[in-house]
Parts: structure tokens; C-alpha cells; sequence
């Protein structure tokens, strides 16, 4: 292969639905991640890991500390990009990841909506919780911009925000949240474990729903987080009830 022919050869392949369904999987499914920032003393490229959780949008939350350096520098500059994706077992580069381009949004800790995102992200990330009400620890919400998906070798993809965010509600729900996991974990917890069960293939006695949005919940079942996927999206939580139960 000659040089002139490398350069024609477009290694971005075109975006498909699977591969947004993989993308916003690995989002939803993080519980960590590479953070990349730039450092305003040096102005190089510096890295942290921390802790994430998706909003009701599927975009990535993470709890940081004002003493920490990612802290100032996102406040300097809220430009950074994150890494999600887990490797498993053999070549580390063969599994997925995504590299996510966000603007950091610093929320306002006694905002309603700041309530919803830290009960999502402790029940994702329960350790927090000894830390969490330090007045030095807020929450961030990273804003996607757009995303690079690597879903194994050949198969890159570039994404726009819209590819990987999900669809709110209809309306403002999050104050009944907390009444929708009671309810799925309660009374209806028999039939969304069937439901589970019947979308992955995989036998489930019990799971206890940590999240749910318009397309889909994220379960702990068998030891292990897992994306469960709705057949449609849900317009309201009384559609997502309708499409998990009928």
C-alpha cells in the first residue's frame, strides 16, 4: 500500500443505529473514567480519573472536590473530553470505549435539579456518600459536544451530541423519580426482571433498578450492571410503566 493510497482510505466509519446504541451503553453503564483537562498553570494536557454517573440525558456527572486540581482548571477552562469504556479479559485495545468532548457545567448544589442528579449518581457511586455533603464537593455535569467511539479494531466512529444523548421526558418528572424506583423495585419488580430477562437472554429472579430514562434502565442483576433496553422509547414515565408491563 502506497503512501498516496493510506491517505484516501477514511478509517471513520458511517454512524449506524447499533453503534449508537453501543455508544450511549457505555456511557450509561461508566461508574469511572479518564478525564482530560487543560492544566492553567503549564497549559499541557493533564488527566484524572473519577467517579461518573449519567443524567436522566444519558450526559456523564461527576462529583469533584474544589481542592482538587481538575476543579480549577475546569473552572479556568471548561473544555475536557472523558474516557468511558472498561477493558475485560485479553488485548486491552480490542474492547470498546468512547472518548466523549463535553463542556463542564458546574451545578448549583441547592438547585432542585442538582438534588435529582446527586441521588442518581450516589446510587450509582454509593461510597460517595461519606464524602459527598463536604461543602468543598459539588456536582459537574459534562455537557457532551460531540464523541469519538472506538468499537474494537475497523470499527471508529465519530458522533454528534444528538447520537449519544437521549430524549427527556416529557415533561419535568424528576420530583417523582424516587416513587418510579420504589415502584420498580416494589410491586412491579417481578415483571421488569421478566422484561430484563426477555431482552438480554440472560435469567433474572430479582434486579434492582439504580436508573431509568426514556430509553431504557440500568439494573444491577447476577453481581454485574446492566443496560436494559425499552422496544421503543418511552414519552412519559406512564409509557415507560406501559412498555415494561404489558
Amino acid at each position: 500500500m502506497t503512501g498516496e493510497t493510506a491517505n484516501k482510505i477514511n478509517p471513520i466509519r458511517a454512524v449506524t443505529p447499533e453503534a449508537i446504541k453501543l455508544a450511549k451503553t457505555l456511557i450509561r453503564l461508566a461508574r469511572f473514567g479518564a478525564l482530560a483537562f487543560t492544566n492553567p498553570s503549564t497549559g499541557k494536557a493533564d488527566i484524572s480519573r473519577v467517579a461518573t454517573a449519567p443524567d436522566m440525558t444519558g450526559a456523564p456527572v461527576i462529583l469533584i472536590s474544589s481542592l482538587s486540581a481538575h476543579t480549577g482548571a475546569l473552572r479556568h477552562n471548561p473544555n475536557c473530553a472523558i474516557l468511558l469504556g472498561e477493558p475485560a479479559k485479553g488485548d486491552p485495545l480490542a474492547h470498546p470505549r468512547i472518548s466523549v468532548q463535553c463542556v463542564a457545567e458546574f451545578m448549583d448544589r441547592n438547585a432542585p435539579v442538582t438534588e435529582a442528579l446527586a441521588s442518581r449518581y450516589l446510587r450509582r457511586n454509593p461510597k460517595s456518600k461519606l464524602y459527598a455533603s463536604f461543602s468543598d464537593f459539588g456536582y459537574v455535569r459534562l455537557a457532551p459536544v460531540s464523541a469519538n467511539l472506538n468499537g474494537g479494531f475497523g470499527q471508529a466512529y465519530h458522533m454528534e451530541r444528538t447520537d449519544i444523548l437521549s430524549a427527556q421526558f416529557e415533561h419535568d418528572e424528576h420530583h417523582n423519580e424516587k416513587d418510579v424506583l420504589k415502584r420498580l423495585n416494589g410491586p412491579d419488580n417481578a415483571a421488569v426482571a421478566a422484561f430484563a430477562a426477555a431482552q438480554t437472554g440472560i435469567s433474572m429472579s430479582k434486579c434492582t433498578v439504580i436508573n431509568f430514562d426514556s430509553e431504557g434502565l440500568d439494573v444491577f442483576a447476577g453481581g454485574l450492571l446492566r443496560r436494559i433496553w425499552l422496544p421503543i422509547p418511552a414519552t412519559t414515565q406512564d409509557n415507560l410503566f406501559a412498555l415494561l408491563l404489558k
